[in-house]
């Protein structure tokens, strides 16, 4: 029986301050949501961990709005990445311990990320960064209102 090769994952970037909290984040829902913990961890442990400012423009941090495409089906959406206690689906922030929140984390405008969600292959690109905080010296653990 052949098997599928595993798609190499993209290169991602993430800054110091996410990078701590996330791993904390993680460690905490170890328990109660054990798949996307690891997959955040997994997440952290293969991402270049730099400064704010540092940090890409073009890439997807805490806060940001951006927009990606689900490759799978052409459609785009425009998303702010935020923590748990931010979440709200109607207002379009999706939160950073959901399977897809945790592939978004670090991802830059044009890659391209396909992980599996049970035995579902999802793939997303991302399209558009929109804002991001530390691009625009803004406080990046505060979401937009825009």
């Amino acid at each position: 029986m052949a098997r599928t090769p595993t798609p190499r994952k993209p290169s991602i970037v993430i800054t110091e301050d996410d990078s701590d909290r996330l791993y904390q984040l993680a460690m905490a829902n170890e328990a109660h949501m054990p798949d996307v913990a690891a997959f955040l961890q997994d997440e952290l442990a293969r991402a270049r961990v730099v400064s704010p400012r540092r940090v890409p423009p073009t890439t997807v941090t805490m806060n940001s709005l951006f927009h990606f495409r689900d490759d799978d089906t052409a459609k785009e959406r425009r998303i702010t990445l935020v923590y748990p206690s931010d979440a709200d689906i109607d207002r379009n922030r999706v939160s950073v311990m959901s399977p897809i929140g945790a592939a978004l984390i670090g991802l830059s405008e044009g890659q391209t990320m396909s992980w599996s969600v049970g035995p579902t292959r999802r793939k997303i690109s991302i399209t558009r960064m929109v804002y991001q905080p530390e691009a625009e010296g803004a406080n990046p653990n505060v979401p937009p209102d825009l």
